[in-house]
């Protein structure tokens, strides 16, 4: 399995695009990097956003 981390939502969005009947766009995003790495996109990747992982500070006074 492999695991992606992106900086930004807008980041993780581009990873894959969809046509007008829902289908994911083999031609575009992570899937054309694919056969450059020697490996096929057609199983489970997980996807982190680090902007979403933000932490609230807070402090007791």
């Amino acid at each position: 399995m492999m695991e992606i981390v992106c900086k930004t939502l807008k980041g993780v969005k581009a990873l894959e695009t969809y046509d007008k009947e829902g289908q994911i766009n083999k031609s575009t995003g992570l899937h054309i990097l694919g056969p450059c790495i020697g490996r096929h996109m057609d199983g489970i990747y997980v996807v982190i956003c680090l902007e979403e992982l933000r932490q609230e500070l807070s402090f007791v006074v």
